[in-house]
């Protein structure tokens, strides 16, 4: 998901390796990425993202990360294979980690995050910007997420396969 801010650079839900080429397509400015999960069909698109950027002197990306997830991120993506010998440039030399909790602040708007259903807990989180919209990613269904964060008329954005699995919605969930 890409949300724009009005004379601002816009803000990334992840961003996975199919998603990196359609943000790239569309040339629209995006400043930072709101990382759900590292999953690869996630994150994927960072590794790209890097070295994209290892070689330019374009600012750095601010990478909002659930703090219960900065280290499984920094396995996936910052200790094997993403470092370059030219110039001796490490993942995170690309991006300002900015480690999050239950809620943060970017452009004066305050966001609020919250764990999801995906796998094991503590391992995916949704974000939430209240009155506007409510981002639960790909996972079981979560109506008590859904009450305490989608009551002010917010848009539900809720990924979902066609039929439920351990780890996704289905359309019978929905």
């Amino acid at each position: 998901a890409l949300l724009r801010f009005e004379g601002c650079g816009g803000m990334l839900i992840d961003l996975g390796s199919e998603a990196f080429f359609s943000v790239r397509a569309m040339d629209y400015p995006f400043d930072s990425v709101f990382v759900t999960h590292a999953h690869l069909d996630h994150i994927g698109g960072l590794e790209r993202l890097f070295f994209a950027r290892a070689f330019s002197d374009l600012p750095l990306i601010k990478l909002y990360v659930p703090v219960d997830i900065v280290f499984r991120l920094h396995q996936v993506l910052a200790s094997s294979g993403t470092q370059v010998a030219e110039g001796g440039k490490n993942f995170w030399d690309c991006f300002q980690l900015i480690p999050v909790g239950r809620h943060f602040y970017h452009l004066g708007f305050r966001f609020n995050v919250f764990p999801v259903r995906h796998h094991y807990p503590d391992e995916a989180f949704g974000l939430a910007l209240p009155g506007k919209f409510v981002f639960t990613g790909d996972t079981r269904p979560i109506p008590e997420q859904l009450v305490a964060h989608a009551g002010r008329g917010e848009v539900i954005f809720h990924d979902a396969t066609m039929t439920s699995n351990p780890s996704h919605s289905g359309v019978d969930d929905l």
